[in-house]
């Protein structure tokens, strides 16, 4: 009798620990992450340490990827293999974003350079004036200049500045430089 009653006390602590090791895989198993760790207080605990450690990896995982998800490409994930797939992922998604980013900027720029250019094609100064004003701007460079290059009644060429901007404003100066010569 005493045997039995051992075996059945034995039997069902053995059963409660292998529920609690089945309930944690099965709630892994289903893509989610446990909420609570559970114990078993047996010698089947390492084995919890060991999904805990898990979880809290796939938990790590999980953040990353929301960051990565929201277009935060600086955070960094370090956990085998799968972290170094996600890294790499990563990294091809933000070099695509990059990419959309500049291709995005260029299409920009061309379409409102193609808009100056349409409205103002009938007046020279004027298209310049406009042209460099934009350039200047749409780059975030300090300064511009257009020189027009002008043939004189001797066939002779020379470069006519035609507009500048600098410093976020028009400039007017009139200025005329032979070929070869100055940084023009």
């Amino acid at each position: 009798i005493l045997c039995f009653i051992l075996y059945r006390f034995a039997r069902k602590q053995i059963k409660s620990s292998i529920d609690t090791l089945q309930d944690e895989v099965k709630i892994l198993s289903e893509g989610n992450i446990p909420e609570t760790k559970a114990h078993t207080n047996d010698e089947l605990d390492i084995i919890l340490e060991e999904i805990h450690t898990l979880s809290s990896n796939l938990a790590n995982v999980k953040d990353f990827a929301l960051e990565v998800g929201k277009g935060s490409f600086d955070s960094d994930i370090s956990q085998g293999d799968i972290g170094t797939s996600l890294a790499e992922m990563r990294d091809s998604l933000k070099n695509v974003s990059e990419e959309a980013r500049i291709r995005n900027w260029t299409n920009k720029g061309s379409a409102e350079f193609g808009d100056i250019l349409r409205k103002f094609n009938n007046n020279i100064a004027e298209l310049s004036n406009h042209v460099i004003t934009f350039m200047v701007k749409y780059l975030n460079a300090n300064q511009g200049s257009i020189f027009i290059v002008d043939e004189d009644e001797n066939g002779e060429e020379s470069l006519h500045l035609t507009a500048t901007y600098a410093y976020d404003r028009k400039k007017f100066i009139e200025k005329t430089i032979q070929p070869g010569q100055g940084l023009v």
